[in-house]
C-alpha cells in the first residue's frame, strides 16, 4: 500500500562553485535521470547548466503531524539550480516550483553577485564536499522549517516540464513538478507548443509508480507516439488551458535591490516558467480612491480607470503613498503559450554579467490574456489616463460658493467638455467647473457644499 507522502521542494541556490550539487548529493538518497551534473556539458565545463533533482525521506515532524496527521513521511525533493551568472533564466524557471529556498554561501568569499540575485528569488550551512560535516543538523533544521504547503487538486492541470526522454518498448518520459491541479492515469494531457494531445499511460515519483500526482508533486509523467525531440523543456497541461497569446495586463510589485530605472516603453526579459521572451513594457496604477477596487490582485477590473506611470516609483518613494497598485501591459516580441495567474519574473539579463548588480528588476502574477496584440477591441476596453492641469487665476467672487476664474482657458475652448471637472484652489478648497462665463474664456467655479464658510470668504 502506497503511504502517504508530503512533497517539500527546496531549492538549492548560491553563486558558482559555493558547493551546491555537493551538498545536494550529501544530503539525497534518490537520483532523477538529471541530477548531480549527469549532462555531459556539465561533466565537460565543470559546472551545473540546469536544473539537478533529487530527493531524501525523513520522519514527519511533530509540528506537521498536528496540521496534518494523515501524512506519513515527509520528502524533501532537492532542485539544484545552477549558479553562474549567465544561466540566471534557468534558475528563475527553477524558482517558480519551489517551496523554501536554501542559500548556499562559500564561507571563505562570502557574499557574491548571484547570492545576492537568489536573495531575491533564506539560511544555510557550509559543507565539505570530501567529508560532509553537519549533515544531520542541517537535515533536523530543513524539518523544523517545513510547512504544508497550499496543495490543491482543483483546477486545470498544469505541469513544468524539465527534462524530456524515451524509454524503448515504453514511451516518452517527461520529468518535472506539478503547478497546479491534478494527474491520474488515462487523463488526457496536451503538449502546447506541438499542439499534442496524449493519454497518460504511467506516473512515477522517484522511481515508485503512483496513480495520481497534485500540486507540488515531482514526478515522471509517461505518453506514448511523442518524440522527446518536440518538447526539451516546457509546460504540459488540461487540453485546452493554455493560449498562444501577444500581450498580457499583469500586477507589479519592485525588486528593492534592483537600482536601475523601470520606464515605460522600456523592454523587460520576462521569464514565465522556463520560456524568456522580450516585452514592451507600459505601467499604470489603480487610483487610490478607487469604488471597483478588486477584491485581490488576482484579477483585472476593466471597468475601473488607472492612470499612467512613467516609472515604477522605488520601494521607500513617497510616490508610493499617492498610487495604487500598480499594473503593467506587456506587448511580446513574439507569441508565447500562457495561463492567467501564472507567476512572472522581469529582468535586465543585457547587463554585464561582471557587474556587481542585481538584474532582477519587478514581478508579479498574469491577470488578464489578450491573444493579440492588435485587438483594439480589447485594448480599447483599457481605460488608462494621462494626468494633465491648467493653472488660472481668481477673478472675483459671486457668492459665498462661487467664483470667477480667467486665464485658464482660451476664449475659443470649447468649455463644455470640461464641465463637472474636478478644480483645487491654491489654498486647498475643492469644486468643480460649472461651465463658461462670457465669451472671453473666464469659467464659473463651484465650490463643494460642505466647505467651510469661513476658508470660502477669506
Amino acid at each position: 500500500m502506497t503511504k502517504n507522502i508530503l512533497n517539500f521542494n527546496v531549492g538549492v541556490l548560491g553563486h558558482i562553485d559555493s558547493g551546491k550539487t555537493s551538498l545536494s548529493k550529501a544530503l539525497s538518497t534518490v537520483a532523477s535521470t538529471a541530477s548531480f551534473d549527469k549532462n555531459p556539458q556539465s561533466q565537460e565545463r565543470g559546472i551545473t547548466i540546469d536544473l539537478g533533482f533529487s530527493s531524501f525521506s525523513v520522519a514527519v515532524p511533530d509540528h506537521i503531524k498536528i496540521q496534518k496527521p494523515e501524512f506519513e513521511i515527509l520528502q524533501f525533493t532537492l532542485v539544484d539550480c545552477p549558479g553562474h551568472a549567465s544561466l540566471i533564466k534557468t534558475i528563475i524557471g527553477g524558482a517558480q516550483i519551489i517551496d523554501l529556498i536554501m542559500l548556499v554561501i562559500d564561507i571563505t568569499k562570502g557574499i557574491q553577485t548571484q547570492t545576492a540575485e537568489c536573495l531575491v528569488l533564506v539560511s544555510a550551512k557550509p559543507v565539505s564536499e570530501e567529508k560532509p560535516i553537519g549533515i544531520d543538523l542541517l537535515v533536523q533544521t530543513l524539518q523544523q522549517f517545513t510547512y504544508v504547503p497550499e496543495r490543491s487538486e482543483k483546477g486545470s492541470f498544469m505541469f513544468a516540464v524539465d527534462h524530456c526522454f524515451a524509454i524503448r518498448g515504453q514511451g516518452t518520459v517527461m520529468t518535472g513538478t506539478v503547478v497546479q491541479g491534478c494527474i491520474t492515469l488515462s487523463d488526457s494531457v496536451e503538449i502546447p507548443a506541438a499542439k499534442i494531445v496524449r493519454k497518460v499511460k504511467s506516473i512515477q515519483m522517484f522511481k515508485k509508480p503512483v496513480p495520481k500526482a497534485i500540486q507540488g508533486d515531482r514526478v515522471g509523467i509517461c505518453v506514448t507516439q511523442f518524440d522527446p525531440k518536440i518538447l526539451e523543456r516546457g509546460t504540459v497541461c488540461t487540453p485546452g488551458y493554455m493560449e498562444t497569446a501577444e500581450t498580457v495586463i499583469v500586477s507589479v510589485h519592485k525588486i528593492p535591490y534592483f537600482k536601475s530605472k523601470c520606464l515605460s516603453n522600456s523592454k523587460f526579459h520576462i521569464t514565465i516558467m522556463h520560456d524568456t521572451i522580450m516585452a514592451k513594457c507600459t505601467f499604470f496604477s489603480s487610483v487610490k480612491l478607487s469604488q471597483n477596487k478588486p477584491e485581490s490582485m488576482n484579477e483585472f477590473n476593466f471597468g475601473d480607470d488607472y492612470m499612467y506611470t512613467d516609472e515604477i516609483p522605488g520601494c521607500e518613494s513617497p510616490e508610493n503613498e499617492e498610487l495604487g497598485d500598480i499594473f503593467a501591459l506587456l506587448q511580446f516580441d513574439k507569441p508565447v503559450i500562457i495561463s492567467q495567474n501564472s507567476i512572472y519574473i522581469a529582468s535586465k539579463l543585457e547587463t554585464d554579467i561582471h557587474a556587481n548588480v542585481c538584474r532582477l528588476a519587478f514581478h508579479g502574477k498574469i491577470l488578464s490574456v489578450i491573444l493579440n496584440k492588435n485587438d483594439n477591441e480589447c485594448l480599447s476596453k483599457l481605460r488608462v489616463f494621462k494626468e494633465k492641469s491648467r493653472e488660472g487665476f481668481v477673478d472675483r467672487m459671486v457668492n459665498d460658493y462661487q467664483v470667477i476664474v480667467r486665464d485658464l482657458f482660451k476664449k475659443e475652448t470649447n468649455i463644455q467638455i470640461f464641465t463637472n471637472l474636478k478644480v483645487v484652489l491654491s489654498t486647498g478648497e475643492l469644486g468643480v467647473i460649472e461651465g463658461s462665463f462670457g465669451q472671453s474664456g473666464k469659467i464659473m467655479f463651484e465650490y463643494q457644499m460642505d466647505c467651510p464658510r469661513t476658508q470660502l470668504l477669506c
